[in-house]
């Protein structure tokens, strides 16, 4: 006869098979609960897809406006990734001030991939109207001149800092959007 799993004996089964039918992190659950993480790996994989869906259904707001949802959820992660991108930068100045190219290519590659998430997302969003917005912060020549900018100023740390700070100033100012509303 086989044996049972621990979680389908745990008393607080069904808050385990909760998260993980909504994707908690396994290793969050684990720790939560006090299994080792391949017992919850098994145990996810091997819940039935109908248990799955069952939970997911039984956990989901019946009503739901999905195109409103989709607008705010759109505008938080947009918020996330300039937040995102916002913190890469100061890693980067932060890898120049001690010389660490490494660290400064890997926030490089960063910025780029977080550049080309932002633009998709754009891309899905047009409705109707397109407006064209030109970002100067993650603009390549900017960053290139950024570069040159931090560079330059390795030997002058006074100075440095102070660039530095009128920097991130400009770079974390949200932007005033300008517009008539229409008389119809």
């Amino acid at each position: 006869m086989p044996r049972r799993s621990q979680v389908a004996t745990h008393p607080r089964r069904a808050e385990i098979e909760i998260g993980l039918a909504m994707g908690m992190q396994v290793k969050a659950l684990a720790k939560k609960y006090g299994f080792e993480k391949q017992v919850l790996y098994r145990y996810k994989r091997d819940m039935p897809p109908s248990r799955k869906a069952a939970i997911l259904a039984a956990h989901t707001s019946p009503g739901v406006d999905l195109d409103k949802l989709r607008i705010v959820e759109s505008e938080g992660l947009l918020a996330h990734l300039i937040a995102q991108r916002g913190r890469c930068h100061e890693a980067i100045d932060l890898a120049i001030e001690y010389g660490d190219l490494k660290s400064w290519h890997m926030f490089e590659g960063d910025i780029t991939r977080n550049l080309e998430l932002t633009g998709k997302l754009l891309g899905e969003l047009g409705v109707g109207t397109t407006v064209n917005n030109i970002l100067l912060a993650g603009h390549p020549e900017y960053l290139q001149l950024r570069h040159a900018l931090m560079s330059a100023l390795i030997k002058y740390p006074a100075a440095k800092k102070a660039v530095l700070t009128a920097l991130r100033t400009v770079e974390t100012e949200q932007p005033a959007i300008e517009h008539e509303n229409d008389p119809t």
